[in-house]
């Protein structure tokens, strides 16, 4: 999107209604500032696919698409079952083609030597452009150290820093990714559960409802942090913290998008109102990040 500094997420597009997505479209096809638009997708995205399809195969301006094959960890990944979701996506997304495919969320040890050659094959063969994984963790660290992905993405917030080490590790010449840089994913995941509790007796139990906004979010946390928080400070300091790193940014309103497309990183060149939450933040959780393991 502007400045190719962020990435269109839709993992809310299958529960949007046709009007929600036609004002997402229209808002992004209208600025001026964007030359191209890229898309952040997945096959376990409902069918956010399909929807990306239909609203954006014609677009006015260039699309790139990148899409995620999610697995169960505890599942033998061979040839065949990439195969089938593989397919599954490419008829889902036609005719937009598939910049970037990601394997997400896999346990990579899991994974068939025959089911990596299919993945280099279609890199190969011109189906997907790029190759990447999407994850977390010692499975992140783990692809990062295969030479086979061109391109990354994990989670990385100022509240979520438990990947840090291992991407500030990736080669500044791979595509690097960063999700939920917005925080408000963090206290659904199991591994803060007990943070979660906490933070929910800090500034109520509604904290973490999918139901609410981020501004809402924010100014629950101010009411503990004595300062309200703010979706820029958030973009800020993921882009301060790693400047070549795309944000993906899953989209629910034009409003929302119209937040993250004003969002100018030139404004906030030092990180500084993003260290001042992290600052409270680490009060808040005992001075410990989560630690994905």
């Amino acid at each position: 999107m502007i400045n190719s500094s962020f990435i269109l997420g839709t993992a809310k597009f299958a529960s949007l209604t046709g009007n929600e997505l036609s004002g997402i479209r229209t808002r992004l096809f209208e600025d001026s500032r964007i030359d191209f638009i890229r898309i952040d997708t997945a096959r376990s995205y409902g069918e956010s696919e399909e929807i990306v399809s239909k609203y954006f195969a014609h677009a006015p301006k260039n699309v790139l698409v990148d899409t995620k094959i999610a697995m169960n960890e505890k599942q033998r990944v061979t040839r065949k079952v990439l195969q089938d979701q593989f397919f599954q996506s490419y008829k889902a997304l036609s005719p937009l083609e598939i910049n970037c495919l990601y394997l997400h969320s896999t346990k990579l040890s899991l994974v068939s030597e025959d089911a990596l050659e299919f993945l280099n094959d279609l890199r190969t063969s011109g189906h997907i452009r790029f190759l990447g994984y999407s994850g977390d963790g010692e499975q992140l660290r783990i692809a990062t150290t295969m030479n086979l992905f061109d391109s990354f993405m994990c989670t990385f917030s100022v509240i979520d820093q438990g990947n840090r080490e291992t991407v500030g590790r990736i080669d500044a010449r791979s595509n690097l990714s960063l999700k939920r840089v917005l925080g408000s994913g963090v206290l659904k995941q199991r591994r803060f559960k007990s943070l979660r509790r906490k933070m929910g007796l800090l500034l109520g139990e509604d904290w973490a409802s999918a139901t609410h906004t981020y501004q809402y979010r924010y100014e629950a946390m101010s009411r503990k942090l004595g300062f309200t928080p703010s979706l820029n400070d958030f973009l800020s300091y993921a882009h301060f913290i790693f400047p070549s790193a795309k944000q993906v940014i899953a989209v629910s309103t034009s409003k929302h998008l119209t937040q993250v497309l004003d969002f100018n990183p030139g404004s906030y060149k030092d990180g500084s109102r993003g260290f001042h939450i992290e600052t409270a933040w680490k009060q808040l959780s005992g001075d410990k990040w989560g630690t994905i393991t």
